[in-house]
Parts: structure tokens; C-alpha cells; sequence
């Protein structure tokens, strides 16, 4: 550093000569005696880094240099001496430009060195700075002062840019209304005189209206002290009065303004961030003290560790105080004793002076002062010396007692997962599998590493959902809820099964979701027996259908019956005879097609009796050979001796001639029907292969063809009701399903087997009867009886029926009156009471239906003998409540073959 000195006084100067040499602080020291000679020096070659000068100098006063210094722009720091201990005057000497000054008192020149290198090292950091725009809005409303201001800054504080306002509404336009607003100025110079208002109230408003914090310099022209003085309290940085050299303290005053208003925000955010800092402290204390975590310090001497410090909060979680927990052996003993070999081996070999170790997490069990072991996680860093031997250990101690025991849990709830039987996958946010449990193997087929990383539909997708199915499964989860709901999926080896699948979302701790979990049970057999249940239920619907339409078509298809034969004796010509051979001929087909419905519907029963089936084959033949074509070849195959079965001679020849039918009509070109009949046993172990099976003793009756055969699709509905693959007026779709129903209604099951193009085979199994010998032959067929002029009461709310069993009852010998309901009937039947011989009524009528008005018949005549019809084809229902009233109960269509037989029955029992 080279400096020149300004002294008078020649003893001064060579003691700090002195000073500073002996020092050794590599200062250069230049001596000037005089105010002239200084300025020759500066004028000269001669660069100085800092000027240090007397003010009391022969030729002038040292406040002179300091003010040329700065006027010409010398890049020099300059300290001033006072040997007066002039404060003032040294206050003064910095607000001309001085860096610093120095008394000469007692030790002025011990200080001397460190004044001047902490003055130009702070000369320069402020020429720095002031290399730097400095941003000031000038108000001032005085042109001439304006202009002056203007030149003297330009020629001085070239940094200092000048924005001039010269009213009060465009100096608050200029500023931010808020002080969070950015201020495009770093110091306010402000005239005290303004039009309109003056520096003080332009203050206040800045202050307390807006809020500004800007730095403000005042600037009065008739030294107002107490004005100025008003105005520091309001917040003004500095004050100048407009004497003659003001203008040269200016500079130095906006720049002390900016810089004390910088230090101000600095000590502010200082202050800020110590107040952060004490909260950051308090909270670390809290910290420590709630915290579930035990932190320590350790001191480590060779091979031992001693506790250098260790958190207050041992006491709340252990027991132990912060002493107890210092002592030296403290660790080792409360060590579990299960644990304690392990954990102190692993510290030792943290300690070790070969260990390239600079961390430790273990965990062990460890004795709390109650006597209770809980599980601890110990982690602990080691901080070594040069040589690597360990000085100092840090470390976090926790309870992990809890998450010990859902460690525990968790490994029980997967190994539960693991050996769950349905299969359970939990797949990544994008449905990818990250795991599966071993039953996914078994379900699908593909091991688990088949399965990981990739989207189970790229697995098992069976093609048998569109894309609209899977896409709303994926919108479901993806939006949080569980989807659930029946899935066709596909095995590795290309077989297709049912699975019922519900899928899960997991969510994470913010809430989103996180994982899929998804369980999938097999449900292919439970579909299969579900299938079946339906079929059966759909059978019961036909069947209540049947029976609710039985008694509308029996009414409607009654008189169709009874009238060929009235018309028959009235006709002569043949052609007319034909025509009602055809009526009577379509009306008892219609009539055993409701005979069907009801049959597979309602399981109506006939007689049962002790039967031989291979008679029944028999009696098939014959009616194959005569009607069937001849390109279509028959053969028996039925054992030696076949056990009896207990059924309907008529419903099961009906069975056997459905199934020839439908055999025939299988091999358009020709082919073998095979008829069997054989005893089959069946145990518990071979019914548990079929879900139709079950044990017992049985009598098959089969049915064979050498047909097309029928395909897979059909095969689950080919017992529904009117399913059938014939042409439009081929059939009506209700043959398999009469012979489900009859074959049901004996105790008997079906089995059905057939291949495209090799044939079909029906099984009828029936349980074996218990009886020994077979039934006789059938009823042998006699005229049906007349009658002898008896007056009979016909009860129907059918014109058409009570039409026709009047006329067929009159042409055989009776006398009849008629009745439109029960009530009516009541009324006739009081009339003629006396001639009555019987009441023949239909059960189903309006006003009064046929039980209500038997039981009223029966209360005015217990005598009466009523004979009751019906469009059902059962008396089960409308007939238990006057089973012990009625003489004889018959299905509607009847033949007048059946009335006259039971008319005739009846009368003779009265």
C-alpha cells in the first residue's frame, strides 16, 4: 500500500514512520509537509492508494485536500488526523469524503496500521459499489437548482442517475403504491418546498399511507433545524442545507442514505434470520424431546465407546435418565441376552482399526428400565482421523417394537395369501403383475415368472369380451372404486373357464392410487350347475305358463272335440266327412301338445304300475317298421332279464316315441336306429362324475342314431321348451322337453352323448322298481254307455262347450239344462231339484267358480252327485278342497266317450 502522509510536523511523521516499519505490514510511506506540496505529489506520476492527512496544516486546513481529492475523482481513500479530538470536525471530514479518521491520542499509532488497511480496503469496496448506478428521483420545483444539481452530479457522481419531478402528483405516480411493489429507485433527494404540499407532509403520506421504506435525503433552503429534525423522526435518512458547498456533500450523503438504508434491511434480515434460527433451535429442542428417536454421541478410546451426550427423551421412551444411560457398561447389559453376542460383535468391528467402515444399522432386543424388551433400530455413522482410527460416533436410536410385530403379521397375512385357493394378484399402477400366489398357476396355467411384469390380459384374455368390457373395468378401478363381476378367460393350454373377479384399487399415502389387487375364483363348475338350475328354472316358467293358458285352449278345443261326432251323423257326403276327420284330428293334436307343456312342465303323473321297458320296445318297432322309412335300419341290443320300473305305460311310450322321432328325423338319408334296454348299478364314486348322476339301481332305456349329430352350441338347449333346428311347421320344439319332464317326473335322470356326423345317443335312466312281475295288458276298449232320459246340469261360462255336451249328452239318452256360472247354477238346481240326477261343472267361471259352488251345492244337497271339469290338466289344486264332494273329475278337452263312462259311474253309485 502506498501512501502520503500530510504532516507539518516532522516528530509525528517519523514516529509513524516507525510504527509502520517496524510493524512490518508492507505500508510505503511518502511525507508531505505542506497543503501545496500534496498537491504537487497527486498532481504527479505518482499513484498513492490512500492519502493520510493533519487538518492543521501551515498553508491551509486539511478539510481542503479531502474536498479536491474528491472533486477531481482521485481513486484514493483518505483518513484524516485530528489532534484536537475534534469529533465534530471529524464527523464532518467523512461527510466531505474521508474513509475514516484517527485522534491522535495515547495509541494512535499502535492503531495506525489497521486504520488505514481497513480504509482502503473499504474506499475500495465503496468504489465498487459506486461503480454500480445509483437510482434517484429528485422533486424539486426550482430550475436553477435543478440545472445545478444536475452538473455538479454528472461531474462528481457520474454513477448517480438523475429522474427529476417537479410536482407532488408526479412524484407519487413515479412511486409504488405499496412497499411489496419493486421501486424503480434506490434513494428519494426531496426539496422541503413543493407546490401543494411540503417535504414533511410528503413524508408522512409515503411513510403511513403507502408504506415505503425508500431512503429520503431533505434538502432545505433556510436551515430550518427543527423542520429537519421532524423530518428524521418521520424517516427521512439525512438532511442537507442549501449553503454555499452543499452541493459537495451531497454525493456522499445519497450514497450514505442508500448504504444505511441497505444496512438497515440487512440488520433487519440479520435479526429475521437470528428470530428464525432461536425458532429453528427452540423447535430442534421439541424436537428432541418428542421425538420417538433417541440420539446420542459416542467418544470413542481404542477398542470402547463412552457417551459424550445423549437426548433427554431416553427417560420418556426407556426409562433410563440422560445419567444412568452414561455409565459405562449401561448398553452392554441391557443387551438381550439372545442378541447381545451379535450386536456387541458388530459394534467391535465398527470400532476396528481394519474396518473401512463408516455405518452401522442393526437391530436387537433391549431391556427398558420396567423390566420390558422392546426391539430397537440402532443406526450409528463413525467419524475417523487421519489414520482411520474411529474418533466419534453419531447415531439415531429407535423403538421398532411395533413395526416388528406387523413385520410379523404381514409375513403371517402372506402366507396366508400364498396358500389361499382362489388366485390373487396385486399388479402395479399400470396393471402390470409384480406378484401372485401359487394358485394363479393352478387357475391359469402359467407359472409365476410367466405371469411377472406383464398385464394379466396379455395372459388369459379369451377374446369372448369387447373392448367396451375391459374398458370399463379400467375406468372403474382407475377411478378408485372395486369392480367386481364374471370373466371367460383363457388357460395357457387354449381351454376356456369362468372366473369371478373382483379387483381392488390400493392407495398410498397421499391418497392416490398405488396398486391393484385382484382375486380370482374359479367358478366354471358352478357356471355349468347354474346353467342347468336355469334350464330347470325355465321349465318351471313354461310350465306355469302352460298351465295358466291350459284352461282358455282346453275350453277353446272342448267343443272342437265333442262336435265331429254330432256332426259326423248329421253329414252324408264323404267330402264333409273328411273335413271333420281333419278338425277332430287338428283339435286332438292341439290338445296333446297342451298335454305335452303340462307334462315337462308341471311333472303331472299318471298311474304308475311295475313295467317291463323291453315291451315298450317292442310295441316301438312295430310302429317303426310300418311308418317309418324304409331306408332307416333298426336294432335292439337289451339284456337277457331287465329289472322293472314303476311309470306311466303311456307317458313313457310317449318318451320312447319323441326320441325315435327325433332319431328319425337326424338321418334324412337313412341310417341305424339302435333300441336298448339294459340294469345299470350306479355308486357314489360314478356320480360324482356327472352333476346329473347319482347312485342307485337303474333301467336304461336308450335311444341311438347314426345322424348328423348335435353341435356343441345346441347342446345346452336342446331341453329348453320350443328350441328346436327343424324348418317352420316341422316341429314345435317341445319333444326333448316333454321327455325331460316325464323322465324328471319318474325320479329319473338323462344322459346325452353325440359327435357331428357319428350320431346321437340318448340314456333314459329309470329307478328299478321293487316289484317283481310285470303289469297286464291293457284296458280292453267297450261303447261308451247310454243314457236313460236323466236330467243333467251343465255348469260352464263357455257358450261354445255348454252348446256341444248338451247336444252330445242329449243324442246318448240324457236330458240336460244349463248354467252360465255357479251362482246361476245354484238357482237351477233349486228349480229342479226333485228331476236332477247330476251336475256336471267347469271349475274355473266367473261370478262363482266351480269349488265355491260345489261346496255351496253340497251345503243345500249333500246328495247331489257332480261330476268336475276342468281346463287343467291336474285336480291337484283346484280339487283338495272338494276331493270328498265330487263323483269324477275330468280334463277339458274331453271325448264324450270320457263324460258318458264317468256320468254313468256316478249314477250307478247313487
Amino acid at each position: 500500500m502506498k501512501v502520503l502522509y500530510v504532516e507539518d510536523d516532522a516528530r509525528d511523521a517519523e514516529l509513524a514512520r516507525r510504527e509502520i516499519a517496524r510493524r512490518g505490514t508492507g505500508i510505503v510511506l511518502d511525507w508531505a509537509t505542506t497543503l501545496a506540496e500534496a498537491r504537487k505529489r497527486l498532481a504527479s506520476d505518482e499513484v498513492y492508494d490512500l492519502v493520510l492527512t493533519d487538518l492543521t496544516l501551515p498553508d491551509g486546513h486539511g478539510m481542503e485536500l479531502v474536498s479536491e481529492i474528491r472533486e477531481r475523482g482521485l481513486h484514493a481513500a483518505i483518513v484524516v488526523l485530528t489532534g484536537s479530538g475534534n469529533e465534530e470536525m471529524a464527523v464532518t471530514a467523512l461527510k466531505t469524503g474521508a474513509d475514516d479518521y484517527l485522534v491522535k491520542r495515547n495509541d494512535y499509532l499502535v492503531r495506525l496500521p489497521l486504520v488505514l488497511e481497513n480504509a482502503l480496503a473499504r474506499f475500495r469496496a465503496e468504489s465498487s459499489r459506486r461503480a454500480r448506478p445509483l437510482r434517484v428521483l429528485y422533486a424539486e420545483h426550482t430550475a436553477t437548482d435543478i440545472d445545478l444539481t444536475r452538473r455538479h452530479l454528472a461531474r462528481h457522481a457520474s454513477h448517480i442517475r438523475l429522474d427529476v419531478v417537479t410536482g407532488v402528483h408526479e412524484l407519487f405516480r413515479k412511486l409504488p403504491p405499496a412497499n411489496d411493489q419493486d421501486c424503480d429507485y434506490d434513494v428519494l433527494l426531496l426539496d422541503y418546498r413543493l407546490p401543494g404540499l411540503n417535504a414533511l407532509e410528503i413524508l408522512k403520506a409515503l411513510r403511513e399511507d403507502r408504506g415505503l421504506d425508500i431512503p429520503v435525503v431533505l434538502v432545505t433552503g433556510h436551515g430550518d433545524e427543527d423542520a429537519a429534525a421532524q423530518a428524521l423522526r418521520l424517516g427521512a435518512s439525512d438532511y442537507l442545507v442549501k449553503h454555499a458547498g452543499y452541493l459537495y456533500e451531497l454525493g456522499l450523503a445519497l450514497e450514505k442514505a442508500h448504504d444505511r438504508a441497505r444496512l438497515m434491511r440487512e440488520q433487519a434480515a440479520l435479526r429475521a434470520s437470528e428470530a428464525h434460527m432461536r425458532r429453528l433451535t427452540e423447535r430442534l429442542e421439541q424436537y428432541l424431546t418428542t421425538s420417538p428417536t433417541i440420539t446420542y454421541a459416542l467418544g470413542v478410546e481404542g477398542d470402547r465407546a463412552g457417551t459424550l451426550w445423549i437426548s433427554d427423551n431416553i427417560e420418556r421412551i426407556l426409562g433410563y435418565t440422560t445419567e444412568e444411560a452414561s455409565a459405562d457398561d449401561w448398553w452392554e447389559t441391557n443387551l438381550h441376552p439372545e442378541d447381545r453376542e451379535r450386536a456387541l460383535a458388530e459394534m467391535a468391528g465398527l470400532l476396528s482399526r481394519k474396518s473401512q467402515l463408516d455405518h452401522l444399522a442393526h437391530e436387537y432386543r433391549f431391556a427398558c428400565k420396567d423390566g420390558r424388551f422392546i426391539w430397537a433400530h440402532d443406526e450409528m455413522r463413525v467419524r475417523r482421523d487421519e489414520e482411520g482410527r474411529p474418533v466419534e460416533i453419531v447415531g439415531a436410536w429407535m423403538d421398532i417394537t411395533e413395526r416388528k410385530a406387523a413385520e410379523s403379521e404381514l409375513h403371517l397375512q402372506s402366507a396366508a395369501l400364498s396358500a389361499a385357493a382362489n388366485a390373487i394378484l396385486i399388479t402395479d399402477r399400470d396393471g402390470a403383475i409384480i406378484w401372485a400366489n401359487p394358485a394363479f398357476t393352478e387357475l391359469t396355467g402359467y407359472e409365476v415368472e410367466e405371469g411377472l411384469g406383464r398385464n394379466p390380459r396379455e395372459l388369459i384374455k379369451s377374446g369372448k369380451h369387447d373392448a367396451a368390457f375391459y374398458r370399463g373395468m379400467w375406468e372403474t378401478i382407475v377411478a378408485g372404486k372395486v369392480w367386481r363381476g364374471e370373466v371367460v378367460n383363457r388357460r395357457k393350454d387354449g381351454s376356456l373357464y369362468n372366473e369371478r373377479l373382483t379387483i381392488t384399487p390400493v392407495l398410498d399415502a397421499r391418497g392416490e392410487i398405488h396398486r391393484f389387487i385382484a382375486i380370482k375364483e374359479d367358478i366354471t363348475e358352478q357356471k355349468k350347475m347354474q346353467d342347468q338350475l336355469l334350464r330347470t328354472q325355465r321349465l318351471e316358467s313354461v310350465g306355469r305358463l302352460a298351465s295358466g293358458i291350459a284352461h282358455d285352449l282346453n275350453n277353446i278345443l272342448a267343443p272342437m272335440l265333442l262336435a265331429p261326432p254330432l256332426l259326423r251323423a248329421a253329414l252324408h257326403d264323404p267330402s264333409m266327412q273328411r273335413l271333420v276327420d281333419a278338425i277332430e284330428s287338428n283339435a286332438q293334436r292341439g290338445a296333446d301338445i297342451i298335454k305335452q307343456l303340462l307334462t315337462f312342465g308341471r311333472g303331472t303323473t299318471g298311474e304308475r304300475i311295475p313295467l317291463q321297458l323291453i315291451s315298450l320296445v317292442r310295441d316301438m318297432e312295430r310302429i317303426i317298421e310300418e311308418t317309418f322309412p324304409k331306408n332307416i335300419r333298426m336294432r335292439r341290443e337289451a339284456a337277457a332279464s331287465t329289472w322293472l320300473v314303476d311309470g306311466d305305460p303311456t307317458q313313457l311310450h310317449q318318451v320312447l316315441l319323441n326320441l325315435c322321432v327325433n332319431a328319425r328325423d337326424a338321418m334324412p338319408e337313412g341310417g341305424l336306429l339302435t333300441l336298448g334296454v339294459m340294469n345299470v348299478e350306479i355308486d357314489e364314486t360314478a356320480a360324482e362324475m356327472a352333476p346329473t348322476m347319482r347312485p342307485g339301481r337303474f333301467t336304461v332305456l336308450s335311444v341311438g342314431d347314426t345322424g348328423e349329430g348335435i353341435p356343441p352350441e345346441h347342446m345346452d338347449h336342446i331341453f329348453d321348451p320350443f328350441f328346436t333346428t327343424k324348418e317352420v311347421g316341422q316341429g314345435t320344439g317341445l319333444g326333448l322337453s316333454t321327455v325331460l319332464g316325464i323322465v324328471q317326473s319318474h325320479g329319473g335322470f338323462i344322459q346325452v352323448d353325440s359327435r357331428i356326423g357319428a350320431g346321437t345317443t340318448f340314456r333314459i335312466h329309470l329307478p328299478a322298481s321293487a316289484s317283481l312281475e310285470a303289469a297286464a295288458p291293457g284296458v280292453e276298449r267297450e261303447q261308451p254307455p247310454q243314457g236313460n232320459g236323466e236330467l243333467i246340469l251343465v255348469v260352464d261360462d263357455e257358450a261354445n262347450v255348454r252348446q256341444v255336451t248338451r247336444q252330445m249328452l242329449e243324442r246318448n239318452g240324457y236330458r240336460v239344462i244349463e248354467a252360465k256360472d255357479g251362482a246361476e247354477g245354484l238357482a237351477r238346481y233349486a228349480q229342479h231339484q226333485r228331476e236332477l240326477h247330476a251336475v256336471v261343472t267347469d271349475m274355473i267361471m266367473p261370478v262363482m267358480d266351480g269349488p265355491n259352488f260345489i261346496r255351496a251345492l253340497h251345503r243345500f244337497d249333500p246328495n247331489a252327485v257332480i261330476i268336475a271339469i276342468s281346463g287343467f290338466q291336474t285336480e291337484e289344486g283346484v280339487s283338495a278342497a272338494i276331493d270328498d264332494q265330487v263323483a269324477a273329475f275330468i280334463n277339458k278337452p274331453f271325448s264324450a266317450a270320457a263324460l258318458l263312462h264317468a256320468l254313468r259311474q256316478a249314477l250307478r253309485r247313487k
